[in-house]
């Protein structure tokens, strides 16, 4: 599974002057491997989630987020996400585990 986005994030989610909350980042991350997992036709809820902040994300500036499966095992996924610009650079970069509920016992 894979999920790609363009996303420009306007001035009302920055949490200082230019630059878009770091909780918003971590958001739009995490919702780009949560799409990847989706489009596995897995259903996993986040367990984990970590983020480096590589640059700070500039406001009214168009990114490219992706978000990836980078392994299965049981009920854990594992997952990876990144938001660049037009050129490639990348301003974030996110791993993340989720898991399958448990199966249920008919």
């Amino acid at each position: 599974g894979e999920a790609v986005a363009n996303w420009s994030p306007g001035p009302a989610w920055e949490g200082f002057s230019g630059i878009v909350h770091g909780g918003v980042v971590s958001t739009v991350l995490d919702e780009a491997m949560s799409k990847a997992v989706v489009s596995a036709g897995i259903e996993a809820l986040t367990a984990e989630l970590r983020v480096r902040y590589k640059q700070p994300v500039q406001s009214e500036t168009r990114f490219h987020v992706r978000g990836w499966i980078v392994s299965r095992d049981k009920r854990l996924v594992e997952a990876e996400a990144a938001i660049v610009n037009s050129s490639g650079s990348e301003y974030a970069h996110a791993w993340g585990r989720f898991l399958t509920p448990p199966s249920k016992k008919s």
